[in-house]
C-alpha cells in the first residue's frame, strides 16, 4: 500500500464514522476521501510509469456525499448564508418501506461539522426546518469536497498524459458496491 494510505491512524478510521467533525482546523489530508484520492493517484502513477503498455483498470470509491457530513471546514463555509428552501414534506410517507428510511431518527439528525446541536423532532414526527437546512448545507459541502478529490484524480491523469486513452465511468451512491 502507498504512503498516502500508511499515514492514516486508527483515529482517522474512527472519525470517518463519527457524527461530527472533531476539529475545524483539521488539514484536508486527514480526511478519508482525500486519502482515497491520494491512493488512486499513487496507483495511477505506478501503472503509468512502467514499461508495460497493457491497459490497466482503476476503481476509486469515495465515502462522500453521505451522512455523516464529514468534510474540511472550508467546504462547509462555502455554503454559509446560502438560502436553502425547505420542503413542505418533513415526514416519511406513511407507506415508506423500512429499507428507504433505514435507521434515520429525526431526533438525532444533527450530524454536522460544527454541531453541538441536537434537534428535537416535531410532535407530529417531522424533521425541524433548521435541521433540514443544515443537512442540505452539509450535503452541498460534501459534494464540493468530493468534486475537489475527483479533480485531483483528473489533473493527475492529464499530467500523466492518460486522458486520450482513458474511459471514465462515474457512479453515484453505492456504485462501488
Amino acid at each position: 500500500s502507498s504512503s498516502a494510505w500508511d499515514r492514516g491512524t486508527d483515529e482517522n478510521y474512527g472519525m470517518m464514522n463519527a457524527s461530527v467533525q472533531p476539529d475545524k482546523n483539521w488539514p484536508e489530508e486527514r480526511y478519508w476521501d482525500y486519502r482515497i484520492a491520494s491512493e488512486g493517484i499513487s496507483l495511477m502513477q505506478g501503472a503509468a510509469n512502467t514499461s508495460d503498455t497493457e491497459p490497466f483498470f482503476l476503481a476509486v470509491g469515495f465515502h462522500q456525499p453521505h451522512r455523516p457530513w464529514h468534510m474540511p471546514q472550508k467546504y462547509w463555509d462555502l455554503y454559509d448564508n446560502v438560502p436553502v428552501p425547505v420542503t413542505p414534506h418533513s415526514t416519511w410517507p406513511v407507506d415508506a418501506p423500512v429499507v428507504a428510511t433505514g435507521d434515520i431518527n429525526p431526533a438525532e439528525i444533527g450530524m454536522l461539522p460544527d454541531s453541538t446541536k441536537r434537534y428535537t423532532a416535531k410532535p407530529e414526527g417531522g424533521v425541524p426546518e433548521d435541521a433540514i437546512r443544515e443537512n442540505v448545507r452539509g450535503y452541498h459541502a460534501s459534494i464540493s469536497f468530493l468534486d475537489h478529490q475527483i479533480q485531483r484524480l483528473l489533473d493527475e491523469m492529464e499530467r500523466l498524459k492518460l486522458v486520450e486513452d482513458t474511459i471514465i465511468v462515474f457512479c453515484v451512491d453505492h456504485g462501488m458496491n
